[in-house]
């Protein structure tokens, strides 16, 4: 796998600022995107968001998380076409 999906759903609540938000930009349920960050804070071990009355707040380790994701994500995208060519053009023996 290039990258965890929910990687792009956190990268899309952090942007919307908002579940309700993400999930409208998404085409997807609140509650469906809810459930994705919380397995992600599961899997990680760590809270991305301080969720209050006040709204949504990126912790230190979501913002540590989503400059990383961003640059996964776009590496992943980046290289896919320089990978497919090559693999178009020539056997490569590893």
């Amino acid at each position: 796998m290039m990258y965890n999906p929910q990687l792009e759903t956190f990268i899309c609540v952090v942007d919307s600022g908002s579940f309700s938000k993400a999930a409208e930009k998404m085409y997807n349920t609140s509650p469906a995107v809810i459930k994705q960050i919380n397995s992600l804070e599961e899997s990680l071990t760590v809270r991305l968001f301080e969720r209050t009355h006040r709204g949504l707040f990126v912790t230190a380790a979501g913002k540590s998380l989503y400059r990383d994701a961003k640059y996964l994500i776009q590496y992943s995208k980046d290289c896919l076409p320089t990978v497919t060519l090559r693999g178009n053009l020539q056997r490569i023996e590893v």
